[in-house]
């Protein structure tokens, strides 16, 4: 049943597809990573020693090697992200559903360029725009958390959905959950290579579990730390309100990178950015992709 009324909704492909076509701000951006031009562009986000965002930056306070070759930043320009929120509907929910709904909607109420997707075992509704998501959310509201005994969750198979249907890189896919994941196909690492090697945009998470020492989180983890995004687990839920606050501000306050790579290449290759300032740290993918000859 689609949680946002009307008719079920038909294969996920489909719906994905459909619901990445409404919103402008999803529409391609692949910076110049084109076979012609050796430039290309990334998303990288910069806080400060205490995880707050940072614009103050230019691009001289930076410097990129790729593949361990020195390259050349040609601008540092700030961005707005469109959102994608990924909100786990499976019943471990239940004890931190208020608190994933109210940090839902402080995300949605930050832009219009939102997009809100459900999920449990599949990906089972989504809607588009500031207005839609508030409506989906007031719903879920009142629904709860889906019952025991109603599927597992798939948290990492539809990571690599929602990721696989975004043409663009300037998005960050912001994930409300406890982090667990008892039903995907594929693993934590071969969900943050996929993620790697096609570019996909950054992962985000605000995890709800208030166990310092849940083993999910080593495997989780990883998938954020490949793509250049970043988790933020409250300790508690008077916790939850700030933590949204913080992620949803470095996640608004990201910044464009065009670099000139110094050679052709035919594969990934590694990407280090340094910074002489000690007051910054540096989010970005771990990895570019191939970039052909400069005519």
């Amino acid at each position: 049943m689609n949680p946002i009324g009307g008719s079920s909704l038909p294969a996920c492909s489909s719906v994905l597809g459909r619901a990445f076509a409404i919103s402008a701000i999803l529409a391609m951006f692949i910076g110049n990573a084109v076979a012609q031009n050796c430039s290309l562009d990334t998303i990288v986000h910069i806080t400060d020693k205490n995880n707050q965002p940072v614009a103050n930056v230019n691009a001289a306070d930076l410097k990129a090697e790729i593949g361990g070759t020195p390259a050349n930043i040609t601008s540092l320009s700030l961005t707005k992200p469109a959102i994608v929120l990924v909100l786990d509907t499976s019943p471990s929910m239940k004890q931190t559903w208020d608190q994933a709904i109210a940090a839902a909607k402080q995300f949605v109420e930050k832009t219009e360029d939102v997009g809100l997707f459900t999920f449990r075992e599949k990906v089972l509704g989504y809607a588009i725009g500031r207005v839609k998501s508030e409506e989906m959310l007031d719903q879920l509201a009142k629904q709860g958390p889906s019952p025991l005994g109603s599927g597992g969750t798939a948290l990492y198979d539809t990571l690599i959905e929602l990721g696989s249907h975004l043409k663009t890189h300037n998005a960050a896919l912001v994930l409300i959950s406890d982090g667990g994941d008892n039903q995907s196909t594929h693993t934590s690492e071969a969900t943050a290579l996929l993620f790697e090697r096609s570019s996909w945009p950054p992962v985000f998470a605000l995890i709800l579990d208030y166990k310092e020492t849940d083993k999910s989180r080593g495997y989780f983890k990883k998938i954020p730390a490949a793509t250049g995004g970043m988790i933020i687990y409250p300790s508690s839920a008077s916790k939850v309100p700030a933590a949204a606050d913080q992620l949803a501000g470095i996640i608004l306050n990201s910044f464009v990178l065009s670099l000139q790579a110094p050679e052709s290449r035919t594969d990934m290759a590694k990407l280090k950015l340094e910074s002489a300032r000690k007051d910054i740290n540096l989010l970005h993918v771990s990895e570019v992709p191939p970039c052909g000859p400069v005519h």
